[in-house]
């Protein structure tokens, strides 16, 4: 069962980074959801309903769509060039927005409730997620690039 909720955590971070990173991959994400999952059963968490229930078909259906909507949606020189100036002094616009958008969404999902005193660790943590997962979409985006994903996805050290 814990591989289970590891697994589905894996699969809403980069839900949310595909998200955060274009707004019509979302438009794309409902339509998706709409056409091919089962709406009881579907994966990404909200605030407000924490199931685990699900069916096995539905999260390799996710995964394939993770994956095909990373090779068609998203570009890849914006998701090289927030990589590179994110460890910069000074980070570029498009950088401070992707990491506002991913905090937003993640909160918004995860820490509603969860919001204590100790923020700048808790946003420090979110901000090492974020790069995380975009550094993870970059590498999706290379050759072996589904390989990379499953052994993201099924791996329990690697997060």
């Amino acid at each position: 069962m814990k591989k289970k909720i590891q697994l589905i955590y894996k699969i809403s971070l980069l839900l949310i980074s595909i998200e955060a990173l274009n707004i019509n991959s979302n438009d794309y994400f409902k339509k998706y959801v709409k056409q091919n999952i089962n709406k009881k059963s579907f994966i990404y968490l909200s605030k407000f309903n924490r199931n685990i229930n699900y069916y096995y078909i539905d999260i390799i259906t996710t995964i394939s769509f993770i994956y095909q909507i990373i090779n068609d949606k998203i570009k890849y020189r914006t998701v090289n060039k927030i990589i590179g100036e994110y460890n910069e002094y000074t980070q570029s616009q498009l950088t401070k927005q992707y990491l506002t958008k991913f905090t937003y969404i993640y909160n918004k999902i995860y820490d509603y409730y969860d919001y204590d005193y100790n923020h700048y660790f808790n946003s420090v943590y979110i901000y090492k997620l974020a790069i995380i997962n975009l550094y993870l979409i970059k590498q999706i985006n290379q050759t072996r690039g589904f390989f990379i994903l499953t052994k993201y996805l099924y791996n329990p050290f690697f997060n």
